[in-house]
């Protein structure tokens, strides 16, 4: 059971680092700062069962996959929560009261639309100009793996 002590160990040591790397002050947002820390944890724990088990045993496999399927679901889990309306407005009534005016100022759509472009301009997929928005080759990238899944799952 090594190989899923590294695993849960790599998992929470991932948590700690991804909150302290979120307290400094870097421009990259949340998922990437994430991504740097969760990548190189796991070429770390890759090593470790590598070198305790081989590379293509099944507890080198398990721990990979293991690490992998807990770090989507928390990518999932938080980036879920960042746009979640209902746990931003839960979190915000648990820090003070407030009235229903002062919810629905906040959660007015044009707010809400200006909110998710400043996030698409801050991600890199989007930039403004004084002409207006526009899509970058970053967001051309991605828009083209959501075709192509798009397609892949038969979706309209």
């Amino acid at each position: 059971m090594v190989w899923w002590s590294l695993t849960v160990g790599a998992f929470f040591f991932t948590l700690g680092a991804h909150a302290a790397v979120c307290r400094l002050p870097i421009r990259a947002d949340r998922v990437i700062r994430f991504l740097a820390v969760g990548g190189i944890t796991g070429l770390v724990l890759a090593w470790l069962v590598i070198a305790h088990y081989g590379a293509i045993a099944p507890q080198t496999i398990a721990a990979l996959l293991a690490y992998a399927l807990a770090c989507e679901i928390y990518i999932f889990l938080f980036t879920m929560t960042i746009s979640s309306i209902s746990a931003n407005l839960l979190i915000k009534l648990s820090e003070r009261e407030l009235t229903i005016p002062d919810i629905s100022s906040m959660y007015d759509s044009g707010k809400m639309v200006a909110q998710r472009l400043h996030r698409l301009v801050g991600t890199g997929f989007l930039r403004d100009s004084e002409a207006g928005v526009t899509i970058t080759e970053k967001g051309q990238r991605l828009t083209a793996a959501f075709d192509l899944l798009r397609s892949f799952f038969r979706h309209a």
